[in-house]
């Protein structure tokens, strides 16, 4: 059982962004959807900060 599990592991290392879409539901998705964005407006905020501090 150690070895299956130990070689599943090292699989999932290999090629972790695979397994992480796999894992992903559709809720998950959703809030990274609305996280990131909340992070473009604050990024879109931050930048037009920092253009008037420029000036």
């Amino acid at each position: 059982m150690k070895k299956i599990r130990r070689s599943r592991r090292s699989r999932m290392n290999n090629m972790p962004n695979m397994k992480k879409m796999k894992k992903l539901t559709a809720k998950t998705k959703r809030e990274i959807k609305k996280f990131s964005m909340e992070m473009g407006k604050d990024m879109s905020i931050m930048i037009k900060n920092i253009k008037k501090s420029m000036k």
